[in-house]
């Protein structure tokens, strides 16, 4: 998975793994289909790992292993991804678990 325009805010995710200072809750804002949920898809991938490799000096996922392919494909049992259903009719949001590619999500690693 290949980080494409948000290399600083990948590094700076990556120091803050290797120092075990991890944020407790991060919001990843931005342009539809900018790269967000690729971003966060693989900082849940470093978070849940258990081959982290080293890239470019930083501590990345390995990809290839069960987890980082579960969590890919957005099965791993602690990780979702809430989507936004729109209600056409009432123009309301409602939160629901899918695998619909909208443009806003929300992603919870437990």
């Amino acid at each position: 998975m290949q980080i494409i325009g948000h290399e600083k805010k990948w590094a700076a995710l990556a120091r803050a793994f290797a120092k075990s200072q991890t944020p407790q809750t991060l919001l990843i804002s931005g342009a539809g289909r900018s790269g967000k949920g690729t971003l966060a898809r693989r900082f849940a991938q470093l978070l849940l790992c258990p081959h982290v490799v080293e890239s470019d000096g930083l501590p990345a996922p390995c990809g290839t292993c069960r987890v980082c392919h579960q969590v890919n494909i957005e099965t791993f049992p602690d990780f979702k991804v809430f989507r936004p259903l729109v209600n056409s009719v009432e123009d309301e949001r409602q939160w629901i678990v899918a695998p619909d590619d909208l443009e806003s999500s929300v992603f919870s690693i437990h």
